[in-house]
């Protein structure tokens, strides 16, 4: 019995030995010397004065819930995952422009409260895609857009609206977390339920939400590798997080459009950098929120302004416009010939509160017809623009052209000895003896 024990005691510290090591092994990569090697991507820079765009890799993501990040929203395109956006109210997101750019607003659609990127049963309907008017697609410079949904969503425990950041906030110091959808992760011995897309057939996408974090670092030195490569880091650009140089075993996540959330605020929206996934990972590059608050905050109160009723009839034409489309596609035979009544735009009441707006604005009437309505719209709103702008002026005019008229009577004034002359407050015996004339010019 005395030989039995030690025999299990024996075969029980070899089991765990030897369980320590597979999950030593498993579990931390450091332990692996051919990992890096297998993990991360030799390749070299990009040419010199490309942007290097986002590959939505991930490595050693945490998965996290939606209540954990109940901001995160899905930006469909024909119902699948296509990019990370942000909400800031019920009916208004806000993301990256690059992947936006002249993407019929009828293929989009946001999902929200869902911790996985393939699900969702209530797809909310976008209307109006606001792109920032500086917005290059060369540089990235202003890449940030807004999304005007018609219906409002339903604000829960694992749905809810983020404040934007301050225009003075500092972020160095303070910790940062960065959330999105992106592929599964490059070691792949996370796990992970690849899904397909027509839009990145090649990638095997994660539907599980992920998040990274780091310590905003006042320290850049990493970032001037960018200006090396003649890629410049412009105005409303952020150069955050770690470069796997200094540290090669750092998480990352390259997610278009996945938000940068400092102390519960929004303070950027990630659009491009080199990483993740090679040998030299750099730190992202992220579109400043506070560079574009004013913008924002000449946005949003617009799109506020906008009711159901007005909305109505983009969103039938919208739906319509869809149903379309289907119906030619599902046509055996014959084409659908659908005419359009008349060719000129009518401009509507809304039209005078987005002519107000800062951007530029696509909706159903960019991509109807073949565009061809497009030209004829922007006319309409420099001339809605221009007529605001002389209205304007003329209030203007009429403010700093009022005469000042007296408060009080001069019946009243005479009553107590004084008189009103010009402007001036006098006393009527010391200055006029007779009363009775001193106010003939202003009764």
């Amino acid at each position: 019995m005395k030989f039995g024990s030690t025999m299990k005691s024996i075969i029980f510290i070899l089991f765990v030995t030897t369980l320590g090591c597979l999950n030593q092994n498993i579990l931390s990569p450091e332990a692996d010397p051919e990992f890096e090697a297998e993990t991360f991507q030799g390749v070299g820079y990009p040419k010199i004065g490309d942007i290097p765009l986002l590959n939505r890799k991930v490595f050693k993501g945490s998965r996290v819930t939606i209540r954990e990040h109940p901001y995160i929203v899905s930006i469909r395109r024909k119902y699948a995952h296509y990019l990370t956006g942000t909400l800031l109210t019920r009916n208004l997101v806000i993301s990256v422009a690059h992947p936006l750019h002249l993407v019929p607003v009828t293929e989009l659609g946001v999902v929200s409260g869902q911790n996985y990127a393939d699900r969702g049963t209530n797809i909310m309907t976008v209307l109006f895609v606001i792109i920032h008017e500086n917005f290059d697609p060369n540089t990235l410079a202003a890449d940030i857009a807004l999304l005007r949904l018609y219906e409002d969503i339903p604000l829960k425990i694992a749905i809810k609206a983020i404040m934007l950041v301050s225009p003075l906030t500092k972020l160095e110091g303070f910790r940062a977390f960065v959330t999105g959808w992106g592929r599964c992760d490059l070691t792949g011995r996370e796990l992970c339920l690849p899904r397909s897309s027509i839009y990145f057939p090649d990638e095997k996408l994660d539907p599980m939400l992920r998040t990274v974090n780091f310590m905003v670092s006042s320290t850049k030195v990493h970032c001037d590798t960018y200006e090396r490569h003649q890629t410049y880091i412009r105005q409303g650009m952020l150069c955050l997080g770690q470069s796997r140089r200094e540290d090669p075993m750092c998480p990352c996540l390259a997610v278009p459009g996945a938000p940068l959330v400092v102390n519960s605020r929004l303070a950027g929206l990630q659009s491009w950098g080199f990483g993740c996934g090679y040998k030299h990972d750099l730190p992202l590059v992220y579109t400043d929120i506070r560079y574009y608050l004013s913008w924002l905050l000449t946005n949003i109160p617009i799109l506020r302004k906008i009711t159901r009723s007005d909305l109505t009839p983009f969103f039938e034409a919208t739906k319509g416009y869809i149903f379309i489309q289907w119906l030619e596609q599902a046509r055996y035979s014959k084409t659908l010939n659908f005419e359009l009544t008349h060719n000129d735009l009518q401009p509507r009441e809304i039209d005078k509160l987005l002519a107000n707006m800062k951007g530029t604005i696509f909706e159903i009437r960019d991509f109807i017809n073949n565009g061809t309505f497009r030209e004829s719209k922007q006319k309409m709103y420099m001339l809605l623009r221009n007529s605001s702008e002389r209205i304007r002026r003329i209030e203007t005019l009429k403010l700093t052209t009022n005469v000042a008229e007296p408060f009080i009577s001069n019946n009243t004034l005479n009553k107590i000895g004084l008189y009103l002359n010009h402007g001036l407050l006098g006393d009527v015996h010391d200055n006029n003896p007779d009363s009775s004339t001193a106010f003939d010019d202003y009764e």
